[in-house]
This record gives structure tokens, C-alpha cells and sequence, in this order.
């Protein structure tokens, strides 16, 4: 908890500025055009964002994937756990933790971009002024604690995980992965659990492949398109987990 909170310290005022830096660039515009739509684009996508969320990011992500790593352990036979050294500088954890910034950040301006598209255009048929389209966008993703509170519970969550499985791959006895269902899933997270808890996933491959369209228990549908789903969070504040299948277990 006190991780998810500095997480949620770190990352909330650079989304604030990144939100005043937009409305300063409204503001700064004298009579509105269809280039006001470029204009926005192009600050939501401006580089600086990418590299502070990133920046901020990365350490979070790395003590939490190093905490489930050692969770990880704890999850093996009593008799194996001393047999287990997690390689925090193994190439493929650093790949992951390097991967997994870079998404966080460009997942976040992706966001960013969603919650206003409609903003300016809207604003240019209605015939309102900069300074109008500014307060809109003040409004819509202005200071917004819980946003970055979700992100930094997600995140923190998808590294914990991961950190699990890879402490599980260096272990060289874990062969599978079940989907640990939390008390108040959701009909997504049901869906997983009842696909895989009698047929264990293989540890190298994903529950779900990027692109792929999850059916729930009660017939919602779900796009996964964040990236690969290896384990829980399948969703913003999914509270699921992972448990290993050992080499004979089925």
C-alpha cells in the first residue's frame, strides 16, 4: 500500500501539469480553427510526457516486481524455496521492466487523448472560444487524483505478478499457471478462471494473446488490447491472482 501511494505521489502532478500545459496552449490560442485540434495532439503527444511518466514509473514497477518475485518464492514447496535466487538483473526481467514503462506511458497519453478528442471539435460547431474549450478540458482531465491512483494500483499490481512468474521461471520447477480468482470478480475475471483452473496455462505463454476478445460468464464482452494478458490485472483494479503448477501437477 505505502508503495501504490508514492507510486500515486509521483505520477499525479506530472498528469496535472500535462492537463495545465494543454489549457495553457488553448489559452494561448487567439481565434479557434480545425488547427486547434493539431495543437492539442500535439501536446498530449509531446515527448517530455512519455519520458517523466516512464521515469516515474520505472522504480514502482521494479520494487513491486521484485516484491512478487519473492512472494513468488514463498509460493513453492517449503523444500525448493532455498533452492530459489531471483536474478533481478536477469536480460528478460529488465526487458519486461523496460517494456512495461514504456506502455504505462504511452497507455497514459493514450488516455489523456480519449478522455478529450471530443472537446475541441465540439466546441468549433458550437462556436465557442479558446478560453471556453480550456475550461472544458480543465474540467475533464484536470487535477484527478483517482485516475492516477488506478494507474498506480494496476501497474503495481501487473508487476507484482509478473514478478511472481519470473521468479517461478528461474526456479526451473514451475511448468504452469492458474487463475487465482479474488472474492468480487467481475464476469471477465470469472470467464479466465473457469477456462483455466482444470486446463493450467503453460508459465511461457499468455492467458490471452493482445487483439483477442474475452467473452464473460454473463455474455459481456471485453477487448484486450492492452498488450498480452500473462496473469491478473485483467482490468484497472482487477484484485486476481496467479498460483503455480509444478512439473507432474495437473
Amino acid at each position: 500500500r505505502r508503495r501504490v501511494r508514492d507510486y500515486l505521489n509521483a505520477l499525479e502532478p506530472i498528469l496535472r501539469a500535462q492537463g495545465e500545459a494543454i489549457v495553457e496552449r488553448l489559452n494561448s490560442i487567439g481565434t479557434p480553427s480545425r488547427d486547434i485540434l493539431d495543437a492539442v495532439q500535439a501536446e498530449i503527444n509531446a515527448s517530455r510526457w512519455v519520458q517523466q511518466i516512464a521515469a516515474a514509473s520505472r522504480p514502482y514497477i521494479g520494487e513491486n516486481l521484485a516484491d512478487g518475485a519473492a512472494n513468488g518464492v514463498r509460493l513453492l514447496p517449503a523444500e525448493l524455496r532455498d533452492t530459489v535466487r531471483f536474478e533481478f538483473v536477469n536480460p528478460e526481467v529488465t526487458r519486461w521492466v523496460d517494456s512495461a514503462t514504456t506502455r504505462v506511458a504511452n497507455t497514459v497519453n493514450q488516455t489523456t487523448a480519449i478522455r478529450i478528442r471530443y472537446i475541441p471539435g465540439s466546441a468549433l460547431e458550437q462556436g465557442k472560444s479558446s478560453p471556453e474549450m480550456a475550461t472544458e478540458v480543465q474540467q475533464r482531465i484536470g487535477a484527478d487524483p483517482a485516475r492516477a491512483e488506478m494507474i498506480a494500483r494496476t501497474e503495481s499490481a501487473r508487476a507484482y505478478v509478473q514478478g511472481q512468474q519470473e521468479a517461478w521461471k528461474q526456479s526451473g520447477v514451475v511448468t504452469g499457471k492458474r487463475w487465482l480468482l479474488a472474492p468480487d470478480a467481475c464476469e471477465f475475471c470469472r470467464a479466465a478462471a473457469r477456462m483455466y483452473n482444470d486446463q493450467p496455462v503453460p508459465l511461457n505463454q499468455p492467458f490471452f494473446r493482445q487483439g483477442e476478445t474475452l467473452t464473460g460468464v454473463s455474455g459481456g464482452k471485453m477487448l484486450l488490447d492492452y498488450d498480452n494478458v500473462d496473469g491478473p490485472p485483467l482490468h484497472p483494479n482487477d484484485r486476481c491472482d496467479v498460483v503455480p503448477v509444478l512439473e507432474g501437477e495437473r
